[in-house]
């Protein structure tokens, strides 16, 4: 079927919101188009917050299709393919994710397509690219999680476009790094059947920062450069 697009939009339109307790998500400069690219952009500044109210040192950039596009791909197929450089450093944390979007929204699930971790928080693991699915109850939540180990190392991705694609299906999640499959989740055997994602998402698409990370191995500005998002859903 032929695909339709993600129309890229800032995700808010409060100047100035709180990430964590040190960064600033801002859709006025942090969101732009270059060249035809789309960049979603990490900057070291001092800059005052107005929801809440206080200073910050960090900006950043995020969109999202929230009650724009959704799709539920246990009851109609779907594939997500979007080219992409993802930035690098240890205190670099971006994503593609997706979150419930039906009328009752709550939390889980969460699908983290492709959750970058720079550092993985405060500990010696670096480099590692998460496909991860969480489930259960908020107070009680499961997290089946597997990375791509020293992926910039093998990919290069922060100077190199790659097509990212995810197929979600009432059987099976399946991810895909230029047309080849590098991880798959089974419905009723690596998450229960009971919790296998049956519900409408929608798409949510930042650059970030890792709070207790040390900026020192990183450089700014960086940016998660995307080119293009399709979706497909199945007609039959």
């Amino acid at each position: 079927p032929p695909p339709f697009f993600f129309h890229a939009e800032p995700a808010i339109r409060d100047p100035l919101r709180l990430v964590g307790s040190e960064m600033c998500i801002r859709d006025s400069d942090n969101v732009y188009f270059s060249d035809g690219l789309l960049f979603l952009e990490n900057r070291k500044e001092t800059i005052q917050g107005i929801d809440p109210v206080g200073q910050f040192d960090y900006t950043t950039g995020w969109i999202n299709s929230l009650q724009k596009i959704n799709f539920n791909g246990s009851q109609k197929g779907v594939y997500i393919e979007i080219r992409a450089q993802f930035p690098k450093g240890d205190k670099v944390w971006p994503a593609i994710w997706l979150i419930d979007d039906s009328p009752n929204r709550g939390w889980p699930p969460e699908i983290d397509i492709w959750e970058y971790f720079g550092r993985f928080f405060n500990t010696n693991r670096t480099d590692e690219m998460f496909m991860r699915y969480i489930y259960g109850l908020w107070n009680d939540k499961k997290d089946h999680s597997v990375p791509i180990e020293n992926f910039q190392q093998t990919y290069s991705a922060f100077n190199q476009f790659y097509t990212y694609g995810f197929l979600w299906t009432k059987g099976r999640m399946s991810w895909y790094i230029d047309d080849q499959l590098v991880h798959t989740k089974t419905n009723g055997v690596e998450v229960p059947s009971s919790d296998w994602p049956d519900k409408p998402m929608c798409l949510v698409i930042n650059n970030g920062l890792m709070r207790v990370v040390s900026d020192d191995n990183t450089t700014f500005p960086n940016a998660l450069v995307l080119d293009y998002i399709k979706i497909y859903e199945d007609n039959n």
